[in-house]
């Protein structure tokens, strides 16, 4: 077979497009044609992650201010952490697919680093749907049971049990090589490749939180259906905080249903071997599937400004020096006055 080009591209088993096409045993001609939608991808990751991380870091450092204490913001604080590293450990790696310096230290750490964080940020939104859920349901066993400690306590449980999950990955991983064809090889149809690499990122980095976070959400959103309908809201669900708080953590999960479906449904179409594309056309669809993961990322803060007000207040107060408590405290003096007014005038027109 005369070969078109000579490129190099990492062999990584976090990667969507190789680890597709190494442990199935395709066989792909990397012709420039291909080579320039790999480019493309590259340089859209490169502009989602910088844009991502800017937000990423000012979404982490707002929802730390102490207005914004509460057991739901240390979630959404993790949550952008993780967004946060997962963008720049994706930047880097495309970093290095443009420059095609692929083998290394650098593509291996900086990969785990992205598998541990892509964990982090799935279960993390799967426990703030979770609380969400409990919150509503039931307020009053939710306000006794959830505090900012026990938030701490399952951040750091999800902490290390990604570690242990990315541990393998980081240790066994298959470094990067340059060829003129991607093919599979002896080592990647081993129980390791297969069985972890797979079988078992398909399952607890995709499928399980994937559909644990859709079945959740729409648990949540029948039951707020249900209590609007019947005009019952408990008492520690009835302020308007905990209502935009509801929107955006909805918000954030059907974002997240939405991005992640793609790179979902194409593990299991490969995983099942059915031939729905040709193999390059398989890589550039790959190829956009990652980007994708990347996009739902980068579009977190975005949320987090447009449907969470005292972030949002939060956010003016730290970048624009506007001190918003000081005139809610007056617009409620002057409501109260305005009440106590029109109280008096009533009375005052009952004597008479």
């Amino acid at each position: 077979m005369q070969l078109k080009s000579r490129v190099s591209y990492p062999i990584s088993r976090t990667n969507y497009v190789f680890t597709i096409v190494e442990n199935l045993g395709l066989c792909v001609e990397l012709t420039e044609s291909l080579n320039a939608s790999l480019h493309v991808s590259f340089w859209i990751q490169i502009g989602l992650a910088i844009l991502g991380i800017l937000g990423s870091l000012i979404a982490a450092k707002v929802s730390l201010f102490r207005k914004l204490r509460s057991p739901a913001s240390v979630q959404l604080t993790c949550l952008a952490l993780y967004d946060c590293l997962f963008l720049a450990s994706s930047l880097a790696v495309a970093a290095y697919g443009v420059s095609g310096d692929l083998d290394g230290l650098g593509v291996k750490v900086f990969m785990g680093i992205r598998t541990l964080t892509l964990w982090g940020a799935n279960y993390t939104t799967l426990d703030i749907c979770v609380e969400r859920l409990i919150s509503v349901a039931n307020p009053f066993w939710a306000h006794s049971r959830f505090s900012v400690r026990f938030s701490m306590k399952r951040a750091l449980v999800i902490f290390f049990l990604g570690v242990l999950f990315t541990a393998p990955y980081v240790v066994d991983q298959v470094e990067g090589y340059s060829t003129d064809t991607v093919c599979s090889r002896e080592r990647q149809m081993t129980t390791f490749g297969l069985v972890y690499t797979l079988y078992l990122s398909l399952l607890l980095l995709y499928l399980l939180p994937f559909a644990a976070i859709v079945v959740v959400n729409v648990c949540f959103a029948v039951l707020l259906c249900r209590l609007h309908r019947n005009s019952v809201r408990p008492k520690e669900d009835n302020s308007n905080a905990a209502r935009e708080l509801s929107a955006l953590v909805l918000s954030l999960c059907a974002w997240y249903g939405v991005c992640m479906l793609a790179p979902s449904m194409l593990f299991i179409v490969r995983l099942t071997r059915l031939e729905v594309f040709e193999p390059e056309k398989d890589i550039r669809v790959a190829a956009g599937a990652d980007t994708m993961v990347v996009l739902c990322a980068c579009a977190n803060f975005v949320f987090y400004f447009l449907l969470w007000r005292p972030f949002r207040q939060a956010m003016c107060e730290w970048l624009c020096k506007v001190d918003y408590s000081s005139r809610s405290t007056s617009y409620a003096t002057n409501s109260s006055e305005r009440q106590r007014s029109s109280r008096k005038t009533t009375l005052q027109e009952t004597s008479q």
